[in-house]
């Protein structure tokens, strides 16, 4: 057998030193790095000063103050009161005099994202802009505390007792029906329209589907529970102790037998019926190849001597070893020598001395085996060498396949609570960023009133006891913002009316073609509380206006034809204008209209036909009110 063959390891088994793999089974088990964990929490794992190992340092590598950074001043002198900004190149941080300002955000309307001013907004609400950008005042909203406050209800529940609410006819709102049919009930198995209508007399019944496939109904008819309730099966066992069940001769169903099972060999259909006169005799396939048979021992294999392809004796063969002969015919003794140890072998070292915990590497001449302590360069995902990297520390390499050394960071960006980055940050200052979870460049700042809350503004509320519910409005003098109770019926709302020509010419209230607008509907036992309104008018092309028509405004034009029942007028609207764009807020006028208000519209109409070719915009506010 050769020394090198396979074979021989595989004979020395447990003798041989286990190579490729680390003498260790923890980092600090390495003859290279730290021998224990201990006051090291939190540390990172670097190169020694000397090049020859690793050793465990504090994540900053040593720097314990902030000019000792390389991206930071060298020291403090002369920068007192100053504040730290990125410098001009944006390449580290400097010391520079704080000269900019940052805007007023000690108010409401100085913020960026709010309205710059409270004029013309006494009485609104604040909400957040159409486009989700910023927030903007607006009327407050209509009341929705209840369901016939909504604007696709009924407006009341007068005689709709025992009534229910279905969505109406023209599928745009909801509206009260009577009950017209009753739903059936479905609460129990008996009231269902399918099933048995009571329990009586069905204690422990079970439910199956009736003969007429129609429905369900109870039944005493118990579930098959035995081998003998089944039907394809016999019906007892009487006189069937020891019996084996099989498959029936017409395949219709299982029976009982009597057949026995084979127990032994003899009992088999291609075997002999008895050992009678057989005594070590061999069972071998008889001629015919139909069977087995019995045949007289033929040949003497009871010792390795006597088989075919062995050697004859074993005479002055003592303390020889068997191989295959160089025919590869069978098995001859030789006296060649079988390695027994690992340190026996041509290629390996001779002793063990010394070497507890060694591993075992390919020798650099690549011709033998040699023992080695085990070190972290040593790994097969490790650097290869200490040299030239004194302080340096080890990360995970970048295709993080295994671990590199790399020179340790000691600027401020590289610190964990610090920006990642310079760029873009030329003379920004640093300050504590809004999760108070590290540091974050601003632009350069002057201390400015607490406007961290609402409440804490100069032009709000100082605070909100006792304001639980209140909405947020613009105060009446419009100098900030103020708390008021969201009243209930009575919200402002603006109306906006646009005339053509042809529209504004129509506005008169009596004669063929008349068609006074309406700027609020009638609402039953609703009041329309006007607040003000404007009129826009631009002229298009054509005609000058040359009558003398007054524009007025009211409660139901047919009715208000007095002076005192007309809320504003506006004598000789655009009389002799025929270019440009003019508008007018008329005041609103002492009104002692003849009739209720209750439940009346309120309207737009002239008193006789414009005839100039002009167009109109009308803006009406008010509020609608419970009468």
């Amino acid at each position: 057998m050769p020394i090198n063959s396979p074979d021989i390891f595989d004979s020395i088994g447990d003798a041989v030193v286990t190579g490729g793999g680390s003498g260790s089974d923890t980092f600090v088990g390495l003859t290279d790095t730290p021998a224990t964990y201990s006051g090291s929490q939190n540390m990172v794992v670097v190169v020694n000063a000397g090049g020859t190992g690793l050793i465990f340092e504090t994540n900053s590598g040593g720097i314990s103050n902030f000019v000792s950074l390389s991206d930071t001043p060298s020291n403090y002198v002369g920068q007192s009161d100053k504040v730290v900004v990125v410098n001009a190149g944006e390449t580290g941080l400097t010391f520079v005099d704080q000269v900019t300002p940052i805007p007023d955000t000690s108010t409401f309307v100085a913020l960026n994202d709010t309205p710059s001013n409270y004029t013309g907004m006494a009485n609104k609400v604040v909400v957040v802009n159409a486009v989700e950008s910023k927030l903007t005042f607006t009327d407050p909203r209509p009341d929705t505390s209840t369901f016939v406050k909504l604007l696709d209800t009924p407006s009341n529940y007068v005689g709709q007792s025992d009534k229910v609410v279905v969505v109406n006819a023209g599928e745009t709102g909801l509206s009260f029906i009577d009950q017209v049919t009753p739903i059936a009930d479905t609460s129990t198995f008996v009231a269902l329209n399918d099933t048995p209508s009571n329990y009586t007399g069905q204690e422990r019944y079970f439910v199956q589907v009736n003969s007429g496939a129609t429905g369900l109904q109870f039944t005493s008819e118990a579930l098959v529970s035995t081998f003998l309730n089944l039907d394809d099966t016999p019906s007892n066992y009487t006189s069937k102790n020891n019996n084996f069940v099989q498959v029936n001769s017409g395949a219709t169903g299982l029976e009982f037998t009597s057949v026995s099972i084979v127990s032994t060999f003899l009992n088999l259909d291609d075997t002999p019926s008895n050992y009678t006169g057989k005594g070590r005799s061999l069972v071998m396939v008889n001629g015919s190849a139909t069977g087995l048979t019995f045949v007289d021992e033929v040949v003497d294999t009871s010792t390795f001597v006597t088989l075919n392809d062995t050697p004859s004796n074993y005479t002055s063969q003592e303390n020889n070893f068997v191989q295959v002969n160089s025919g590869a015919t069978g098995l001859a003794f030789t006296s060649v020598f079988i390695v027994s140890t690992f340190l026996n072998l041509d290629d390996t070292p001779s002793n063990y001395t010394g070497k507890e915990k060694f591993i075992t590497r390919v020798n650099s001449s690549a011709n033998g085996l040699e023992f080695i302590a085990p070190t972290f360069l040593e790994d097969i995902d490790t650097p290869s060498s200490y040299v030239g990297q004194s302080n340096y520390v080890v990360v995970v390499n970048a295709g993080a396949t295994g671990l590199t050394f790399t020179k340790k960071d000691e600027t401020f960006i590289s610190l964990l609570d610090t920006p990642s980055t310079y760029v873009g940050q030329s003379k920004k200052i640093l300050e504590v960023n809004a999760g108070e979870t590290g540091l974050s460049f601003v632009n350069p700042v002057t201390p400015i009133a607490d406007t961290s809350t609402f409440v804490t503004l100069n032009d709000t509320p100082s605070n909100y006891v006792g304001q639980s519910n209140k909405v947020v409005v613009v105060n009446a003098g419009e100098t900030g913002l103020a708390f008021v109770t969201e009243s209930v019926g009575s919200k402002i709302q603006t109306t906006k009316l646009s005339l053509t020509a042809q529209s504004v010419q129509k506005l008169y209230t009596t004669g063929q073609g008349a068609n006074p607008q309406t700027l609020v509907a009638g609402v039953t036992g609703k009041i329309v509380v006007p607040l003000s309104i404007t009129y826009i008018a631009t002229y298009s092309s054509g005609f000058q206006e040359a009558s003398t028509a007054d524009l007025f405004c009211g409660f139901d034009a047919v009715n208000s034809q007095s002076a005192g029942a007309r809320w504003t007028s506006v004598k000789n609207m655009m009389n002799g204008k025929a270019v440009g764009t003019y508008t007018y807020t008329p005041m609103g006028l002492n009104v002692n209209t003849d009739f209720s208000s209750s439940g009346k519209a309120f309207m737009l109409w002239s008193d006789i036909a414009f005839n100039g070719q002009w167009i109109m915009d009308v803006y009406f506010s008010y509020a609608l009110t419970d009468a």
